[in-house]
């Protein structure tokens, strides 16, 4: 587990740089984060149905790679659509928290969820490991009714505002 654990996060180190940077670059975040979404949804599926060492580290690896990326891209899609700057600190405490939830709702569902692929015939981690890939699959969709850089953010009060304009260096 020890030298899975460092594979895994050398890949989150590297893409969460890159793909922040990249992301910067293009002005693009959602492109990033559907990819990224897409190869944690391969890895996980790695899981259920490659029972094998090696596919599970090649998979650890491809699933850090996935995750780094999307965690960079994913705080600064957050940051961006923040509806009040003045509530940033408290806005960033509720997404910390969303990102903790599933890390503490996973271990008391996971004896539910194995038992239930036996059950049904699935098998144990097969049915687990499918579940937890349909949920990243469903977050990977939650992303589409986000604006991208530039296209307009509804505001608290029903207006939509141009949102950030990176190349003026306006955040409105």
């Amino acid at each position: 587990m020890a030298t899975v654990n460092i594979i895994s996060t050398i890949a989150m180190a590297l893409t969460s740089i890159f793909g922040g940077m990249l992301s910067d670059k293009f002005r693009k975040q959602k492109p990033f984060l559907y990819l990224s979404a897409f190869i944690m949804v391969i890895a996980v599926l790695v899981f259920a149905f490659v029972p094998h060492y090696t596919a599970y580290v090649v998979a650890s690896a491809v699933l850090g790679l996935g995750f780094g990326c999307f965690s960079a891209v994913d705080m600064a899609l957050v940051a961006r659509i923040l509806p009040r700057k003045e509530d940033s600190a408290k806005d960033f405490g509720i997404m910390n928290v969303a990102n903790a939830l599933p890390q503490s709702i996973v271990p008391a569902i996971a004896p539910l969820l194995l038992s239930a692929g036996t059950s049904i015939g699935i098998g144990g981690w097969t049915f687990f490991y499918l579940v937890l890939a349909i949920f990243t699959a469903i977050g990977m969709i939650s992303i589409k009714p986000l604006p991208e850089v530039g296209e307009p953010v509804a505001t608290e009060n029903g207006a939509e505002t141009a949102g950030i304009n990176l190349a003026a260096g306006n955040i409105n």
